[in-house]
């Protein structure tokens, strides 16, 4: 309030002729002073309102007053004042206002993650059940192996096909997402491998032999397979080949089979299970006629032209040490001679 009606006695009363009722009392006008003065009437012994220094007038003779003139425009002026003052404070960055307590800005809220792709990761297990096949028809020496795949997730490899013809499939990959979408990835083809009698996906493994620095390390490549078809299935469980391996006791391994066919709608490989080929298998070998006697490093590798999207395509390889000596093949635990092996 801009005044305000105080308690002690004081003479007249003011009565406007634009409403009833008598005004009684003293008032006390807040400090206004001279800048919402009213016009100076022209009775020099009339009262001006709003001119004094803040204090207590009295009203001692309403009628030379003039409540009908020079409070009104008093009054009207003020509620002008008023109405600029409210514009001013009302426009952002005339007035500075301070915040309301508990109106602060609080931290920004954080963003909602994007969503991520929850991808596969294949690894080549070592080749096992090496085995030395000599055809004594034309001398031609081979070596015929088990080869598996295992995927340790934490995501599917999970293969759709699209049937564009009677002997080719299109594929795409499907890769599920954290917000529980999927995407889809064009990836390679299936065929039909009549010798399997069933579809494969082209290109999923390659076998080389290689052979070896002083370091035991691989030095130069002296034997490539082509790179072999697979179909893509669930065969083993990766705790049955008893890995010492912190990766072989993922969480969230399927307990039962995905992948049990190998038809050209659906194929793959659950986070951990193994797709293997054992070394019976019709096309699992690498002719070595052409080897002398050494020692060498049987490498395989999934997915040579990295087409599968996965989440880490490093650990790919896997190597196996052998010895040929006399027509013979041995096993070794590692590139050196002196240490532990099998014979075949």
């Amino acid at each position: 309030m801009l005044f305000s009606l105080i308690s002690g006695r004081c003479q007249g009363s003011l009565i406007s002729s634009y409403g009833k009722g008598a005004l009684k009392g003293c008032y006390r006008f807040l400090g206004l002073r001279a800048a919402f003065a009213a016009r100076k009437p022209k009775n020099r012994n009339s009262q001006q309102l709003f001119s004094a220094p803040y204090g207590k007038y009295p009203l001692t003779n309403p009628k030379n007053a003039s409540i009908n003139k020079t409070m009104l425009i008093a009054l009207g002026r003020l509620r002008g004042y008023l109405s600029i003052l409210f514009l001013l404070f009302s426009i952002p960055g005339l007035m500075p206002v301070p915040p309301w307590p508990g109106d602060e800005p609080g931290p920004a809220p954080t963003p909602a993650p994007e969503p991520a792709l929850i991808l596969p990761d294949l690894h080549t297990l070592p080749p096992y059940d090496l085995r030395l096949i000599i055809d004594r028809s034309n001398e031609r020496k081979f070596i015929r192996f088990s080869n598996s795949i295992w995927n340790s997730g934490p995501g599917t490899l999970e293969f759709h096909g699209d049937r564009t013809n009677a002997d080719q499939v299109s594929v795409s990959q499907i890769i599920y997402t954290t917000d529980g979408h999927t995407v889809e990835l064009e990836t390679g083809r299936f065929i039909y491998h009549k010798g399997h009698d069933h579809w494969h996906w082209e290109g999923f493994s390659l076998y080389e032999i290689w052979s070896l620095t002083s370091a035991g390390e691989p030095g130069e490549l002296l034997v490539s397979s082509d790179k072999v078809s697979y179909c893509l299935r669930d065969n083993e469980r990766i705790g049955d080949f008893h890995l010492d391996d912190a990766l072989s006791q993922g969480s969230g391994f399927r307990k039962n089979a995905k992948f049990t066919v190998c038809g050209w709608a659906f194929q793959g490989i659950s986070p951990g299970w193994v797709d293997t080929y054992l070394a019976n298998t019709p096309g699992q070998f690498v002719e070595i006629t052409s080897l002398e006697d050494g020692i060498y490093a049987l490498k395989s590798t999934v997915d040579p032209d990295h087409i599968i999207q996965e989440a880490d395509p490093t650990n790919n390889s896997a190597i196996t040490y052998f010895s040929l000596e006399n027509n013979r093949l041995q096993v070794l635990a590692s590139p050196f001679p002196d240490t532990s092996s099998s014979q075949k």
